[in-house]
């Protein structure tokens, strides 16, 4: 969980470093930007999942899922 964080962070500040040099609307850094900000954001998403009340029941669904498969 902590490597997801540490991502997530990294993530972060390549959005940032790229949207304050104004490199946003050059070719490569744009997609550069999109990619930092989408890892920064699902890392949040997924941080909230894995801390929340419902990861047992999360984790659960998915063993009667693969067992069913």
């Amino acid at each position: 969980m902590h490597w997801l964080f540490i991502a997530g962070f990294i993530g972060l500040a390549m959005y940032m470093a790229v949207d304050l040099l104004g490199l946003d609307s050059t070719k490569p850094y744009d997609f550069i930007a999109g990619f930092g900000l989408g890892i920064a954001l699902g890392d949040v998403i997924l941080g909230i999942i894995f801390t929340s009340r419902y990861t047992a029941k999360i984790k659960a669904f998915k063993m009667r899922l693969l067992h069913k498969a």
